[in-house]
């Protein structure tokens, strides 16, 4: 266990770069700052386990307590838990799987804030069901104001989504939500990002589809990317929807799903181009008519 408390009381480990969970923390690693008192692991940009201890990482932070965790970049296994109302950095956090990250806590606790580019990978999940913190990804502005209990997507930011959301989501119009497929299995082989609230969509879908994978797919294949209690918004922009091939990707929403359906890719002229074939049909056409000989 890691704990400061009182005021003007501080555990400085900013010297330590990597912990490693090992049998000592088979039962977790617990950082606790109360009453002002300050953990400093500011250098700390690896906390890992090794084959002897799995545990979780618990951060307690209490009446004005801080944790300083500005530079741990990944958190790979075992659960987290945030506790209290005090103050957690996890700003530099751009990685974040197989495990839950549950925040709790109300009042005048700060929000939970990540990388502007963040990876919810290897089915994790972010279990916002028990507190009125927001899970920001991505650094708020003079104008923002996360709403609390979701997962806020931020303007210039982007989240690759492939885990469960308990609570609702937020995308900004200016932010990405990045989805990998590199197979046929949800999860496993192709994101899949499953929402346990509502979900609120604009912004860009971001495809990021395997060259391989993609030499197999065939007119009515199917990804079910996005389920949520609710489905609300819609993408602004796409990328990454054509296949090859002749074959595209079309989005298919309703109100709790989003997936990609395999079509065939629309060869679409545009509207200008259009409109000067069209004249130049009708010229042709008028010219024909005036040649034409008189009838006897």
């Amino acid at each position: 266990m890691l704990e400061a408390e009182g005021t003007g009381s501080l555990l400085d480990m900013s010297s330590v770069t990597t912990l490693v969970r090992n049998s000592g923390f088979a039962n977790g690693l617990n950082i606790i700052a109360d009453r002002a008192g300050r953990v400093d692991l500011s250098s700390l940009t690896a906390l890992t386990d090794n084959a002897a201890g799995n545990g979780a990482l618990v951060v307690r932070v209490n009446r004005g307590g801080i944790v300083d965790l500005s530079a741990l970049q990944a958190l790979d296994g075992g659960n987290v838990t945030v506790d209290g109302d005090g103050v957690v950095d996890f700003s530099s956090l751009a990685r974040y799987s197989q495990g839950v990250f549950d925040v709790n806590g109300t009042g005048t606790g700060l929000d939970v804030r990540v990388a502007s580019d963040f990876a919810l990978a290897g089915s994790a999940a972010i279990d916002l069901s028990d507190t009125d913190r927001a899970f920001v990804i991505g650094t708020p502005g003079a104008g923002d104001a996360p709403v609390g209990g979701t997962v806020n997507v931020l303007a210039g930011s982007r989240l690759r989504g492939n885990g469960t959301v308990v609570g609702d989501y937020l995308q900004d119009a200016a932010a990405t939500l990045r989805m990998e497929i590199g197979g046929f299995a949800p999860v496993v082989e192709f994101d899949l990002l499953n929402v346990q609230g509502t979900a609120t969509l604009d912004g860009l879908l971001e495809i990021a589809l395997d060259a391989a994978f993609a030499s197999v797919l065939s007119i009515g294949d199917s990804f079910e990317i996005i389920t949520a209690d609710l489905l609300l918004g819609g993408f602004s922009a796409f990328s990454g929807l054509n296949i090859g091939n002749g074959l595209a990707f079309t989005t298919v929403q309703d109100d709790t799903s989003l997936r990609l359906l395999v079509a065939g890719a629309v060869a679409r002229v545009p509207a200008p181009v259009t409109l000067l074939l069209l004249a130049a049909g009708l010229a042709l056409a008028g010219a024909r008519q005036r040649r034409r000989p008189a009838e006897r």
